[in-house]
């Protein structure tokens, strides 16, 4: 499958505005219909995490594109973050619809897209 755009999140959000800057882009690409991707790494799984973090939801609840978090294992879903980032389980990824990719698949998946934007 090919996507026309992926963006890669890899910085921890610095506050509010840091977070709602890096979501604007992701949201003007989804009006242009494209397909999308949006991919959390590292220290980029601190969006997913505390207040805020539940707006991503809305790439996913209105079918505007995928969020994918970067798992050390790609084990399933809500069993904690366990992430490269070092975000604590059960503190942040809860309520945000993210599928979980291996660190070892990321240049395969990258090499899905058309275009990357690093965010």
């Amino acid at each position: 499958m090919t996507v026309d755009l992926l963006f890669e999140i890899a910085h921890q959000p610095i506050d509010d505005r840091d977070r709602l800057e890096t979501l604007e882009p992701v949201l003007a690409a989804a009006t242009l219909e494209l397909d999308i991707d949006v991919l959390f790494r590292g220290a980029g799984a601190g969006h997913l995490a505390g207040p805020g973090s539940e707006r991503w939801n809305q790439v996913i609840d209105f079918g505007l594109g995928r969020l994918w978090l970067c798992s050390k294992d790609g084990g399933a879903y809500g069993s904690g973050c366990d992430v490269e980032s070092g975000v604590e389980p059960d503190v942040g990824c809860r309520g945000v619809e993210a599928e979980r990719i291996p660190v070892d698949a990321i240049e395969q998946f990258r090499r899905r897209a058309r275009k990357i934007v690093e965010l």
